[in-house]
């Protein structure tokens, strides 16, 4: 019996700065797998909000910046605090109006059963 998991990588999510419209854009596909950690970047000249509804903002990135969110260091696979599969990301721009350049990208890191 195995006790260990396996990290792997999901298909990166990545909207440019010429798609990102007043509404919400979605930003790739929805979570097909429970996601143990999320990077956030955005590589963008404006401040972004980040939606999972498409109608709240949840979290705001800063031009140029990195957030990082681990929910489950050292947890086994079916035990433990994920964000959920079918949870879709959006982004919203802020006040701060459009972005001019960059992109804003979301990079998924999920986890199965060791062979």
């Amino acid at each position: 019996m195995t006790y260990g998991i396996e990290a792997r990588f999901d298909t990166l999510r990545e909207v440019l700065s010429a798609s990102i419209a007043a509404a919400y854009t979605a930003v790739g596909a929805a979570l097909t797998h429970t996601a143990r950690m999320i990077q956030f970047v955005n590589s963008t000249d404006k401040a972004l909000y980040i939606s999972v509804d498409g109608a709240t903002n949840i979290m705001r990135i800063s031009a140029g910046a990195t957030q990082n969110l681990d929910f489950c260091t050292n947890e086994v696979q079916e035990e433990g605090f994920f964000v959920s599969i079918g949870t879709q990301f959006y982004v919203n721009r802020t006040e701060a109006g459009a972005p001019g350049s960059g992109s804003i990208a979301i990079q998924v890191i999920y986890a199965i059963p060791a062979p």
